[in-house]
């Protein structure tokens, strides 16, 4: 499994690539300007409704932060959302460490999107059985 994990996401990097090289595509989230890099608010405000989308199958969520294989594609998002910890403490250089998860979001979007359609729906369900993952809800 650990192969199979490591050889999708070595895939997606070399498409990504070939995308970006080749100005075939230039994938953005919705949050990315057409030039330069986005602002942290604006990724925040995304990351906000992402969050949101979590809830609502934590238990699939869970397994892909716990999975030492999986939880670096969801660590990126991690920064940008909201904290209601009064005791939360940003490290001195969490501009830097953001910037850095911004640039790492584009790629965890499509590898987690891949993981979604090779996974079996059984194992996105949440506790109601209601909703899946993705486009996997409706099939």
């Amino acid at each position: 499994m650990v192969s199979r994990h490591a050889a999708l996401v070595g895939d997606i990097d070399q498409h990504l690539a070939r995308l970006e090289r080749d100005r075939v595509c230039e994938y953005r989230p919705a949050f990315w300007p057409g030039d330069g890099a986005p602002s942290h608010a604006a990724i925040r405000r995304w990351a906000g409704g992402f969050s949101v989308a979590m809830t609502l199958a934590p238990e699939a969520w869970g397994r892909l932060i716990e999975d030492e294989r999986t939880q670096d594609l969801v660590v990126p998002f991690i920064g940008f959302f909201q904290s209601d910890d009064p005791e939360f403490e940003p490290a001195d250089d969490i501009e830097q460490r953001l910037d850095q998860a911004a640039a790492a979001i584009p790629r965890a979007i499509l590898v987690l999107r891949k993981l979604a359609i090779r996974t079996p729906r059984r194992r996105w369900l949440c506790n109601t059985g209601e909703v899946g993952f993705g486009q996997d809800r409706a099939q």
